[in-house]
């Protein structure tokens, strides 16, 4: 099912494309360096969306940077991941696979095993949302890179190519 493109009012929801808030000449490059598509945005039920980008995300073994608005949105995604284990490792490769039951073998996920080139979370942190900024720093201890207030980011990749996140 797809979610509604506009309120009960008529009034229009977001974008349909994140990179779109870059512009649409820059929106093609940008959605090309996301590691989850932007049609996890058409999900309107909750479970499927979460199986969907949680596949993406497991699949991104690159994956250096994670940007969110609410902390609290990432907290509930690594919670849902320790949930709906099974139902993803049918559909993964299986090297991938065996990264994630590596990842859960103590109970706790451990996500430096599964993206160990992360090192940097962009996300709110002041405000009500800076009593969930300790969680994350306990979920993604490899993180190195800037925390700060909901902003864009650039960050240049191993390619030394400038790449744009938000």
């Amino acid at each position: 099912m797809l979610r509604s493109d506009r309120t009960a009012e008529s009034v229009p929801l977001g974008l349909k494309n994140d990179a779109l808030y870059f512009g649409s000449e820059l929106a093609g490059n940008i959605s090309r360096t996301l590691a989850v598509p932007a049609t996890a945005g058409e999900f309107s039920e909750l479970l499927p969306w979460q199986t969907y980008t949680l596949k993406h995300l497991l699949q991104a073994q690159d994956l250096r940077m994670i940007s969110v608005w609410s902390p609290t949105f990432l907290l509930q995604l690594m919670k849902a991941l320790g949930k709906c284990g099974r139902r993803l490792t049918d559909s993964l490769p299986s090297l991938i696979r065996q990264r994630l039951r590596d990842a859960l073998k103590t109970g706790t996920l451990d996500t430096t095993v599964l993206w160990p080139e992360l090192d940097t979370l962009s996300c709110w942190t002041q405000g009500p949302a800076q009593v969930f900024v300790p969680a994350l720093r306990q979920l993604f201890p490899q993180e190195k890179g800037c925390w700060r207030q909901k902003a864009w980011s650039l960050c240049r990749s191993r390619e030394h190519r400038i790449r744009c996140w938000r």
